[in-house]
C-alpha cells in the first residue's frame, strides 16, 4: 500500500506509560499504518505487553534486541524492518492525538513535502487544539535552515518522513544523546528538503524524571559532547552540516556546567571545546541569540569564579 505509514517505537523499561501509547496507535483515525516496536532487552514486563499487542492487532509488529543496544540502534532496526513508505517515530512514554497520522498524511500527500511537523505539548488535554507557532506559521520551509535554528526543534518525534528521505540514513550508535541532531544533519546533507510545519498539537511529549533529557547523567552527556565535538571537527562532514550541530553542542555544554558534577579535568575539556567552537558559532546565523550569549559570558571566567547554578538573563 502506497500510503503505509511504519510508526517506529524504541521500547525500554517503559511498561508504566506503553498502554497508553499502544492505545493511542490503536485510536488512530488513520487506517493504513504498520506499528513497529522494537524492544531493547526490556526487565519489567514491557516486551510481553507489545506481543501481547501484537497478537491481539496485526498493525503491530514486534522485534527484539539480542542485547542492550540503545535508542539508536532499536530505531535503525524499525527502518530496516519497517515497510512503508512514511515513516514516523513516536518514543514509548509519550502519545499520538487520534487524528495525528490523517492530518499529517494529508498534508505531505497534498504538499509534496519531504517532512511534515505538528506542535507538540506536555499537557495531554491540549492535544488535537490548533494554536499558531511563536516563530513560525503553517508554511514550508527548507529543513536545514530551520530544524536547527534552535535547540527545540532538534528532534525527529512528531514529524511525518517520505521513506527516500530516510533511506541510505541511520542513527550513529556511539550517541547516548543527540543522536537526533546527527540524525538530522545527515538527511540535510546538501539536500533542500522542505519540511512543513503545521498549526496542530498532535503529539504529546510526557516529562518523565526518569528520562535521560532531565536525569542529567554526566557520562552520557559528557560522552555525547566529545562524539559530537568530534563530529563537528571531522574533514568527512561539510560546513554546512556542521553548522547543523552546534547548538545542540552549546546546549550540551550549558547541560553539563549547569547540571553534572564534574572533575577539573572534564571542566577543562569543556571549557576548551566551548572557546574552540566560539569564533564559528558567533558569526552562524543557526546559533541562537541565547547560545552565542552563552559563549560570550559563559565561558569568559574561569569555570570556578561562575555560578552557573542561579538563573540568568543571558543563559
Amino acid at each position: 500500500m502506497s500510503n503505509l505509514v511504519s510508526i517506529i517505537v524504541p521500547v525500554h523499561n517503559s511498561r508504566q506509560f506503553l498502554n497508553s501509547l499502544l492505545e493511542s496507535l490503536s485510536n488512530q483515525t488513520y487506517p493504513l499504518f504498520e506499528a513497529v516496536l522494537v524492544d531493547d532487552c526490556s526487565t519489567d514486563g514491557s516486551y510481553q505487553l507489545c506481543q501481547n499487542k501484537a497478537n491481539a492487532d496485526s498493525r503491530f509488529r514486534v522485534f527484539r534486541n539480542t542485547f542492550i543496544s540503545g535508542v539508536s540502534a532499536a530505531r535503525n532496526l524499525g527502518i530496516s524492518e519497517s515497510k512503508g513508505n512514511y515513516i514516523t517515530f513516536v518514543d514509548a512514554d509519550d502519545i499520538l492525538d487520534k487524528d495525528y497520522l490523517s492530518i499529517m498524511m494529508r498534508q505531505i500527500i497534498t504538499t509534496n513535502c519531504s517532512i511534515v511537523s505538528c506542535a507538540s505539548t506536555t499537557k495531554e488535554s491540549s492535544l488535537g487544539r490548533r494554536t499558531k507557532f511563536l516563530s513560525k506559521e503553517e508554511t514550508t520551509y527548507h529543513l536545514s535552515k530551520t530544524v536547527h535554528k534552535n535547540d527545540d526543534d532538534n528532534h525527529i518525534w512528531g514529524r511525518i518522513y517520505r521513506r527516500d528521505v530516510v533511506d541510505g540514513h541511520r542513527f550513529d550508535v556511539s550517541f547516548k544523546m543527540a543522536e537526533d541532531t546527527v540524525f538530522l544533519a545527515s538527511l540535510c546533507d546538501g539536500k533542500e528538503l522542505k519540511l512543513r510545519y503545521l498549526d496542530y498539537v498532535g503529539y504529546y511529549q510526557r516529562l518523565n524524571p526518569n528520562g535521560l533529557v532531565l536525569s542529567y547523567n554526566t557520562d552520557k552527556y559528557y560522552t555525547s559532547l566529545n562524539n559530537l565535538h568530534d563530529y563537528y571537527i571531522s574533514p568527512s562532514h561539510d560546513d554546512d552540516d556542521k553548522k547543523l550541530v552546534l547548538n545542540r553542542l552549546i546546549s550540551i555544554i550549558k547541560g553539563l556546567l549547569k547540571e553534572c558534577e564534574l572533575t577539573k579535568e572534564m571542566i577543562t575539556k569543556i571549557l576548551s571545546i566551548g572557546k574552540s567552537i566560539r569564533g564559528k558559532a558567533l558569526v552562524t546565523r543557526n546559533v541562537s541569540f541565547k547560545n552565542k550569549l552563552f559563549l560570550i559570558f559563559g565561558l569568559r571566567k574561569p569555570f570556578e569564579t561562575i555560578d552557573l547554578s542561579k538563573p540568568s538573563k543571558f543563559f
